[in-house]
């Protein structure tokens, strides 16, 4: 890994003090030594550098350096149709990668079955070692919500979709849409900073659920003529988000 992750409610002032679990977790994935220095990043705040100060089996302490904040400027929801297992590993990645505030897994008539009872939608110690990991491969702080939503009507009663889109683009992928988000930005008025993204199974939504997008205010854009697993319509709807509207 290229960085140790702290939780804020592990450090105070410059030191942070790790116990049990999550201190033999430091010593057996970052062979935490005396002395040593690591690179840090504290989940929801930022980056910043750390010598262990005082190991023991049960305990470590790092002395830290100032805390550097990096900024997530874009407000991002994404809601994904209910996939196999090992994409919804990289879907959190990749959450994770990007900022995303919140994941929602939506059940889907089109999406199989099967994957509903799959262990990393209900265990949360798996999906949790699954986003620690990735912000530590990447460094960044982000740690999205994670929820999975069994019945599809019910994610149209989240408080983000129930007033108003004011300051908000909701978007959905469709591999029928001509529309490019570069068009939709052209066409807005405003530049939105929070962003409520659904990619649908791969075998995509159906005409119900489709018309659920529409009365809600949903602008429904394509992402090229490929047919994409979930994971990588993820990755690349959320990286235009990035690159269209994040300021430089």
């Amino acid at each position: 890994m290229n960085f140790l992750a702290l939780y804020p409610n592990e450090f105070e002032s410059n030191l942070a003090v790790l116990e049990g679990n999550r201190a033999a977790y430091a010593e057996k994935i970052h062979n935490c030594k005396l002395n040593k220095k690591y690179q840090i990043v504290v989940i929801g705040q930022g980056r910043s550098t750390g010598q262990v100060i005082f190991i023991e089996e049960s305990k470590v302490i790092l002395e830290l350096s100032t805390i550097q904040p990096v900024s997530l400027e874009l407000n991002i929801i994404l809601a994904v149709g209910i996939c196999r297992p090992q994409s919804v590993k990289k879907v959190l990645q990749s959450a994770v990668i990007f900022g995303v505030r919140e994941v929602v897994f939506l059940a889907s008539e089109n999406s199989e079955k099967s994957y509903f009872s799959s262990k990393i939608l209900s265990d949360n110690v798996s999906s949790d070692r699954i986003i620690l990991e990735a912000i530590e491969q990447t460094g960044m702080p982000s740690y999205p919500n994670f929820r999975f939503v069994k019945k599809f009507s019910k994610f149209f009663e989240e408080p983000y979709l129930k007033g108003p889109s004011i300051n908000q683009l909701r978007i959905s992928t469709d591999t029928n849409s001509s529309l490019s988000l570069l068009k939709v930005k052209k066409d807005l008025d405003g530049s939105p900073t929070e962003f409520v993204l659904v990619i649908g199974p791969e075998k995509g939504w159906t005409k119900v659920e489709k018309k659920y997008f529409e009365q809600s205010n949903f602008v429904s854009v394509g992402l090229g003529p490929a047919m994409m697993r979930v994971e990588d319509a993820s990755s690349v709807a959320l990286t235009q988000i990035k690159t269209l509207f994040e300021k430089l």
